[in-house]
């Protein structure tokens, strides 16, 4: 008989409000622990089983949905105080729960939502009278009737909601004062407005403190309205209306988005993440704290499949120059052998492929607060951002022995903190941030299949992992193989024995990302090439479309191969750019679909080319390269300048 995997629901994080009220303390480490949720209790004081569809919290509450449709919260909902969960009295079948500052949202069966807690700004929808509501009431101007289309989605930002029908719009209604209803005026909306100022057929709406961010259902493209500070646009204005398009996220198919209280992430098909906004906790997870980064930015330690390629490349092209060079005794072999060479790199690429199709990606997204989390296909939760009271389940070291700081305020000071990247500081008002994605390991025996969380609380809901199915590949992160490569440096400096834990791989960007959601396409793509340039403490991965054309500057090749051509990709993560790191693209056959030079190679393809190294400051080249040279100051410049400060990434050109 076999027998089912354990059910666990956890907390973490301050229980003040008794938002993780019901629960017991347990110690999952020597440094960590949680509230554990065994069962509890239900009306009449009887065992609820933990088989749960959904979790939900507001600032200070949590809110279970049972997969009975039957819903509960425990915590302190606008002075209502709960200390256990508590049911919440609603006679249809619940499906969906949604959670604010203040108040809550409930989506039934049939398709209408029904609402409760404040309403001050007008949260609730239910009219200009209604500032509070004890019990769940139906939003009448939300019915299917009423609108034509049933609610298939809800979300609650602090003092506004949204809601998405069968058909793909979206109704929003509460505080409007940052525009985050869709509409200039006016600045409250006591019943759900349709934002109709574009034809766009959304598939998804999530709200945050003061701004909405959605995902079209056809095409995978981001619009954003609202506070402009997490919209993801460079525009000069404070709100963004009606909702605008992210043009920097155009070129790859995003499949989730998440809203935090002034930060956004997105996922894309192949597991890659992007953020923007505020970063003054370290929410963004690009090392380092930034009062704003209004362009979304790669996540390159969440990005394990290009992690693991550009490993495996290493690994490939150290056998290669060893068995050229003669270094590998194994590899002194006559001419008369090549069969077996080219079974060998069969067996290669087999091994190759088989990596990479094993390792996990990022599948979901969350952002609550000033932190966000992200969860593997391999159900293993990775955090980042605000940590005090150890509300992310990640140790906290002494405060003294940590970094003191402050997000970064000018241009310079952003360039320096992405190339110089802090994994863990303290702030002045934070005793712990964590700016680098880290995987919680005390959730290492737990699949995570639901996750929900308020600004100093967490709820994590998974099973007990089936030790008879081995343990899956665990995603590691590029600050988690950077440290092993520093011991294993420590250990052994000869480096003989070269392994995947032992390869150093830096920041992964890239700047374009193929049309399928499928990211093998990505890594075994038909008539395309990657190229991967070593830039100082980076390597830039860009794409060779089907008409040759690199993302970078191209320069003639004067190497001994007539089919390479060379590229010098400028990067911005260092804030230095130069010209000596070189980049071959060949034809031949291999088990990844391009390679790097090691630097002994890029040292004699710049000594053939007769060319003195060059180092020029960000804002020099990016001057002579986009503005001729010139030294007068025009709003073109400006432009520029502002591309330097956010990235590669395109973006809004208003």
């Amino acid at each position: 008989m076999t027998t089912l995997p354990q059910r666990k629901l956890l907390g973490f994080g301050s229980n003040y409000f008794h938002a993780l009220g019901g629960s017991s303390e347990i110690a999952l480490s020597e440094e960590i622990k949680a509230y554990d949720y065994k069962n509890f209790d239900g009306e009449g004081g009887d065992d609820i089983e933990l088989n749960i569809q959904q979790l939900a919290c507001t600032t200070t509450s949590s809110i279970i949905l049972h997969n009975e449709g039957v819903v509960y919260q425990t915590g302190m909902l606008h002075g209502k105080y709960m200390p256990r969960p508590t049911r919440v009295p609603i006679a249809e079948r619940v499906v969906e729960i949604a959670g604010g500052r203040h108040f809550c949202l409930a989506r039934v069966g049939s398709g209408s939502v029904y609402s409760w807690g404040a309403g001050h700004f007008g949260q609730l929808g239910q009219g200009p009278h209604v500032s509070f509501s004890e019990k769940p009431q139906a939003i009448k101007s939300l019915q299917p009737r009423v609108i034509g289309s049933p609610i298939v989605q809800i979300s609650c930002g602090h003092w506004h909601g949204a809601a998405l029908t069968e058909d793909g719009r979206i109704f929003c209604w509460g505080s409007n004062r940052k525009h985050q209803c869709g509409t200039k005026a006016p600045s409250t909306i006591v019943q759900p407005q349709h934002v109709n100022e574009t034809n766009v057929i959304y598939s998804q709406v999530d709200c945050g403190k003061g701004f909405c961010i959605a995902l079209e259902r056809s095409t995978g493209r981001v619009y954003t309205w609202g506070a402009s500070t997490a919209c993801g646009h460079t525009s000069r204005k404070t709100c963004i209306s009606p909702p605008r398009l992210v043009e920097a996220l155009q070129r790859v198919v995003v499949v989730q988005v998440a809203a935090g209280d002034a930060h956004s992430l997105a996922v894309t098909g192949g597991g890659r993440v992007f953020s923007w906004g505020s970063g003054c906790d370290g929410q963004l997870g690009v090392g380092g704290a930034f009062p704003i980064l209004p362009r979304p930015k790669l996540v390159g330690d969440l990005d394990f499949v290009a992690i693991v390629a550009s490993q495996q490349t290493q690994i490939s092209n150290k056998a290669d120059i060893e068995g050229a060079t003669g270094n590998n005794p194994s590899n002194k072999k006559s001419a008369t052998d090549c069969p077996s060479n080219v079974q060998s790199n069969d067996a290669t690429a087999s091994f190759a492929s088989h990596i990479l199709a094993s390792t996990p990606k990022v599948t979901e997204v969350y952002a609550a607060g000033s932190y966000s989390l992200a969860v593997s296909s391999t159900g293993h939760l990775y955090a980042w951002g605000y940590n005090d009271s150890k509300v992310l389940g990640l140790s906290c070291p002494q405060t003294e022995s940590l970094p003191y700081l402050e997000p970064a305020s000018s241009s310079s000071a952003t360039l320096s903190q992405l190339k110089n990247r802090t994994s863990q500081a303290r702030a002045f008002d934070s005793r712990h941030n964590i700016l680098l994605p880290r995987r919680i390991d005390a959730l290492h025996n737990l699949r995570v299949q639901l996750v929900a969380g308020g600004p100093s609380h967490l709820l994590i809901y998974g099973y007990d992992r089936d030790e008879g199915n081995g343990n899956p590949i665990v995603g590691r992160t590029l600050h988690e193989v950077q440290q092993a490569r520093r011991a294993s440096h420590t250990q052994n400096t000869d480096q003989d024995d070269i392994s995947m834990e032992s390869i150093e791989t830096d920041a992964i960007t890239s700047a374009t990302e193929t049309n399928s959601p499928n990211l093998d396409e990505l890594f075994v793509p038909s008539g395309r090439e990657l190229v991967v340039s070593p830039i100082g403490n980076t390597n830039i991965v860009s794409e060779n479309d089907d008409n040759n054309k690199l993302k970078g500057k191209k320069v003639p090749s004067t190497g001994k191969n007539p089919s390479a051509s060379e590229s010098i990709e400028l990067s911005l993560e260092n804030g230095i750019v130069t010209s000596e790191h070189i980049s071959e693209v060949t034809n031949d056959s291999s088990p990844f679909p391009t390679s790097f030079q090691p630097s002994a190679a890029r040292s004699a393809s710049a000594s053939r080319q007769s060319r003195k190294s060059r180092t020029m400051s960000v804002p020099k080249i990016m001057q002579k390269l986009t503005s001729g040279g010139s030294s007068k100051r025009s709003n073109g410049k400006e432009r520029q300048k502002r591309r330097q400060f956010f990235g590669s990434f395109g973006g809004s050109k208003n």
